[in-house]
């Protein structure tokens, strides 16, 4: 798989506060994102230091007028320390600051950084065509919302996934099928380089972040296809 493909999707998948890409062994995370600023640990043995987040919060700070990159490399190998001094930051999100972090297993994650945070497994090219590991309802649903577009039917659509029973349960519905709608995206986009497929990734992205906020459900899915 090409890096350029690579940072493309990070660069728009990465415009959320907060983001995990789990990426293959194959790539240095040292060069994905050059431009970003990077944090990486010093020395092996003791991973990210809280100075070095205490750096970083200094920076973050300050108030932003474009986009401002910081791309976490190995958070799993942050100290305790770090983390926790890291949590401000994660609790407290700047406009315009994306706090991107690297991994190749985001397993070893601590949880305070996976609920805070989006997830997206970049495949290696031998797995693009597998077909994601997804609940069949879901994965319908998924398909059926890309293939939208503005008209009755989405209204109709968008009306059953949040009146969905149990009572309540429509938000979590709409967030797996968001989940999985942009994984097909990523996957769609890696096999085909076709662009139209980055554009809807970055509404779907800015569609679930919305939800996740208490947004109003049935308003957030129409907004994310008109």
């Amino acid at each position: 798989m090409q890096l350029d493909k690579v940072e493309q999707i990070i660069n728009v998948a990465g415009k959320t506060n907060f983001s995990i890409f789990e990426l293959p062994r194959e790539y240095d995370f040292a060069e994905i994102l050059p431009n970003a600023y990077h944090l990486r640990a010093l020395e092996e043995k003791t991973g990210i230091s809280i100075e070095q987040i205490r750096d970083l919060e200094q920076l973050v700070s300050a108030k932003q007028s474009s986009d401002f990159y910081v791309v976490v490399e190995s958070p799993e190998k942050m100290s305790i320390g770090a983390i926790n001094a890291l949590l401000k930051t994660l609790e407290e999100p700047r406009e315009l600051v994306h706090i991107i972090f690297l991994t190749n297993d985001s397993s070893m994650l601590l949880p305070t950084i996976l609920s805070r945070a989006h997830c997206f497994r970049i495949p290696s090219h031998n797995h693009i065509a597998d077909a994601p590991e997804i609940d069949p309802e879901i994965l319908k649903l998924a398909k059926d919302y890309i293939a939208m577009t503005p008209s009755t039917s989405l209204v109709s659509f968008a009306d059953k996934i949040a009146k969905s029973k149990p009572a309540g349960s429509g938000r979590q519905k709409a967030l797996d099928m968001l989940d999985a709608a942009i994984t097909l995206l990523y996957k769609s986009y890696f096999a085909t380089s076709n662009a139209q497929f980055l554009k809807k990734l970055e509404n779907l992205l800015a569609t679930e972040e919305a939800i996740r906020q208490n947004g109003n459900v049935k308003l957030q899915l129409i907004a994310g296809v008109v």
